[in-house]
This record gives C-alpha cells, structure tokens and sequence, in this order.
C-alpha cells in the first residue's frame, strides 16, 4: 500500500471521483469542495492523505488548521477520516493516523486533535478524550487530542535531489506585526505599525523556486529540517562592501511552528562558517524591521551595518541595514545560550 499527498499528486480528477463514489455523505461533501477548489478556504492549512493499493482507494483522512469544531487554539485537526468497506477491519486508517501524526510533529505540532461521535474508536491509537464541544453544524461532538514526537532538528546543505518546488508547502511563514522600528531624527524608534505577513502555497512555491535557483548559482543554501520536514533555510548572496568584507545573508526564515526551539541559531551559525570559508569578514543584512525580528537578530549579535548598500537600502527602505561580525563565532563560539 501507498500514501499519497493528494495535493502533490497528477491524478487528482480521478481520486475526486473515487472519493465523490464512497457511501459517506462527508465524503461526497469532501469530494465537492476539492472540485470546487476551496478545500484550503474552508478548512486552512493543510492536505489530504489518501491510502492506495494499485488504483484502490483504500482510505483517506485530512490533517488541516480547522475542522467542524470553531477553535482557533486547538490546531491541527485530523478529519474526513473513511476507510473503504472492503479493507474495514485490517486497521488501513490506522495507517494514515500514525502518517498524519508523524508529519504534524515533523512540522512543529505538540499534538493533534480529532472531532468525532466514536467512542473507542481513536482511543485504539492513542487519543485521549478532553471535552464535548458544539460543532459548526450545531451537533455535540467529542473532542479528543493525541501529542506527537517533534524530531531532533537538523541542518544541511541543500540537495537538488531531495529538495522540490514543493518542499516548504508545509512551512508556515506567518508574523503578526504591530511594531516597527523607523530611523528617525531623534534615532531609531519604534512605531506602531501593524500588519500580518502569511505566505500562502503559490509563495511559498516561488521560495522555493528562489533557492534552487541560487543553489544552481553556486550560492550556499542551507536547510532546516524536522524528520524530512523543511522547518527553516538560510541563504547566501555574493560580495557587498567598499572592500567586499561582507557576504550577504540573502534569506534567513523558521517555520512558525519551530521558532523559539533553537533552529534559527543553528542555520544562522552555519551560515556564519559558510561565509567564512569564503574569506569575509562580515555578514550583511537586510532586516525585517519589526520589533520581533529585531529582538531576534539582536540576540544573535547583529548590529547596524557600518556600511550601508545603497542598493538594499533603496529596495527595501523600511528595512533595517546590519551585519554581523564573524570574528564573534571564534571569540565567543557562538555556543547557543538564547534560542531564536
């Protein structure tokens, strides 16, 4: 048997009628909404998994941001889950929920949750009851919850053969901005400034269209990964500076999901000996000016760049200019203490 991530898959069509053709009135409703395109409206964040045997769909089961029960703090839900009657009772679902909870914990999870009428049936796999809840569609329902294992994260180089255009599809770069900081002519301050950045699908793709592309450049891409999830990446430009003591650091960026566990420390460290290697001095960035990415870049030992580059100053002019000094990473070996 094969899992399938719908979403990534060429012979979408015929898995809407396989699943449209199921006796559940769930499914024919599931079936329409991945006709009509506003599976990710309705439901947020996430896919669809559907377990296979040669052209059988054997099951299926969503793992998205929402599900029938309206709680914004309980998230991800597993939902939609069926199993076809001639595979009933060989515990076929059981696989997909053990998939489904794998790459939640690769994605930064703590636990999933489960909206159901069933009593004993998610209990098998390890789901514990927490409350009755009233549904969107007005029904009592079951709300049950089960932690996930989030692996030891690691860092890499980026390899063509294992990294795809839709690699960061699960990456959640999302920030609530309500501060910014603004050179003014008292100095640098912060300024109400309040917006939320959220890539969707099509931009998260774009990213990673971006870093293949300076992989085949020659630039030093690194990824962040969780299991075989991308949980971060770190890029390199090319030489800035008068005396081109700078390497630029082109994209620095942590699944929201992973921020605050250490992840950004260990890609900004490696990029940091990367640039090294290449005999600089300094690293150059330019900076998301809000009070957060701040905090962040500050707690590495960025400061404001000696040297401005017209040009990023010009592109990006809300942006703040800094750099950080490689000479730290062997005085004080970088060693870790404070997590971003």
């Amino acid at each position: 048997m094969n899992i399938i991530d719908y979403f990534k898959d060429l012979r979408q069509s015929r898995w809407q009628e396989r699943i449209a053709a199921s006796e559940w009135r769930a499914a024919k409703y599931l079936a329409q909404i991945l006709r009509e395109g506003s599976f990710h409206e309705l439901l947020g964040r996430g896919t669809l998994f559907l377990l296979t045997e040669g052209d059988a769909l054997v099951s299926f089961l969503t793992l998205t941001e929402r599900d029938c029960i309206d709680a914004p703090e309980l998230c991800p839900w597993i939902g939609f889950v069926y199993t076809a009657p001639a595979y009933r009772g060989r515990r076929c679902a059981g696989i997909l929920l053990e998939h489904a909870v794998r790459l939640a914990g690769e994605h930064g999870a703590k636990q999933v949750y489960v909206c159901t009428d069933h009593v004993g049936l998610y209990e098998k796999y390890g789901y514990a009851y927490v409350e009755n809840r009233v549904s969107i569609y007005g029904e009592d329902s079951r709300v049950l919850v089960r932690r996930t294992l989030r692996p030891q994260p690691r860092v890499e180089p980026l390899m063509p053969e294992s990294f795809r255009r839709d690699s960061l599809d699960g990456f959640i770069r999302r920030q609530e901005v309500h501060q910014c900081w603004r050179e003014t002519a008292q100095g640098w301050q912060l300024q109400p400034v309040g917006f939320t950045e959220d890539w969707d699908g099509n931009r998260l793709r774009q990213e990673a269209e971006e870093l293949l592309a300076l992989h085949g450049a020659g630039h030093a891409v690194f990824l962040a990964r969780a299991g075989e999830a991308v949980i971060g990446y770190a890029s390199l430009g090319g030489r800035l500076g008068s005396r081109g003591q700078y390497v630029e650091l082109l994209g620095f960026q942590v699944s929201a999901p992973w921020r605050g566990c250490g992840v950004g420390r260990m890609l900004f460290r490696t990029a940091c000996e990367a640039a090294m290697v290449q005999g600089a001095q300094r690293l150059y960035i330019s900076a998301h000016s809000s009070e957060e990415s701040q905090a962040a870049y500050r707690a590495l030992g960025c400061v404001h760049a000696r040297e401005r580059d017209p040009a990023r100053t010009a592109a990006e002019p809300d942006d703040v200019q800094m750099e950080y000094d490689l000479q730290q990473l062997m005085d004080k070996g970088h060693d870790g203490k404070g997590r971003v």
